[in-house]
């Protein structure tokens, strides 16, 4: 009985090792077509991203919503996503690894020549300046007292953990040293403007979103004015806007995956506050209106 036991175990990770290696040799043209190698954490990361990010769209649009926010299960509904974090605390800690990681990687692990090239500074600023303003601003101004569930913010937190791990090691270690002519090229240039007005964009409409409501007053607000009139989630609309710019001001596999990663991600979040809001307002909610992109979606 032992024998066959183990017998099967060995059969299983036989089966796992073929499949993994069947794997490794379908995405290694892959690999090499975006300038790294098969084995580089930062495609292997960058690739599970796409991939993980298909999976939570359809999982939101069609399963479920995180449970956060306003879609948190009711008190009295049981605690099947652990304990729940004081929301200022949970942001912070779920946010910052991006920023300390990819900070800590350029300034202590890079390359000389990395290190050294003003183009890859500027273009992981750009990294560094969302995460600094999620990381520590933006907790200290939410107004909602929705707590966070633990299991959200420790996903969330190794999201952005590997997150920044890739996009900082690209930058310091497995991408190119970018010349400083790659700061003039109209790609770049057209790349970190639309980075900056999508910044601007989450950045307003967070403002409007706080402001909601008058002190003393509870309950939801239909948000009006600026992105609003196009989105029900402007503030997402804003941060897709934001990783699209440094994807095409990068122009590297990880900042293109990381885009797409983040529009399955809060464009179902987003669908799914457009969706609550007609709900919830009915008749009173405007009809043109959008989710996530202006028009279309």
């Amino acid at each position: 009985y032992q024998r066959r036991v183990h017998g099967d175990r060995f059969n299983r990770i036989i089966e796992l090792s073929v499949m993994f290696d069947s794997l490794r040799v379908h995405l290694t043209p892959l690999a090499h077509h975006v300038g790294l190698e098969p084995t580089d954490p930062v495609f292997l990361i960058a690739t599970m991203q796409l991939g993980f990010g298909v999976f939570v769209f359809f999982s939101q649009i069609f399963v479920m919503n995180a449970p956060y926010g306003r879609f948190a299960p009711a008190k009295g509904q049981g605690n099947v996503w652990g304990p729940k974090l004081n929301a200022t605390f949970a942001w912070m800690l779920q946010e910052s690894p991006a920023f300390f990681v990819s900070f800590g990687y350029f300034w202590y692990l890079a390359t000389k020549s990395h290190q050294e090239s003003t183009a890859n500074l500027i273009l992981i600023s750009l990294f560094w300046l969302h995460y600094a303003v999620r990381s520590f601003v933006y907790p200290f101004l939410i107004r909602s007292n929705h707590p966070v569930p633990l299991s959200i913010c420790l996903s969330a937190l190794f999201f952005c953990l590997t997150n920044g791990f890739s996009q900082g090691r690209f930058l310091s270690v497995s991408g190119p040293v970018y010349p400083m002519s790659w700061l003039t090229q109209l790609r770049t240039i057209v790349g970190v403007l639309v980075f900056l007005f999508g910044f601007f964009v989450n950045q307003y409409s967070d403002h409007i979103l706080r402001n909601l409501r008058k002190p003393g007053e509870t309950g939801y607000k239909i948000p009006r004015g600026f992105f609003f009139e196009y989105t029900s989630a402007a503030n997402y609309t804003g941060e897709i806007i934001e990783w699209f710019g440094f994807a095409i001001a990068c122009w590297s596999y990880p900042s293109f995956a990381f885009a797409v990663f983040t529009f399955f991600m809060l464009g179902s979040r987003g669908y799914a506050y457009h969706q609550w809001y007609k709900q919830k307002f009915g008749s009173d909610y405007p009809a043109q209106r959008k989710a996530v992109i202006p028009f279309i979606f």
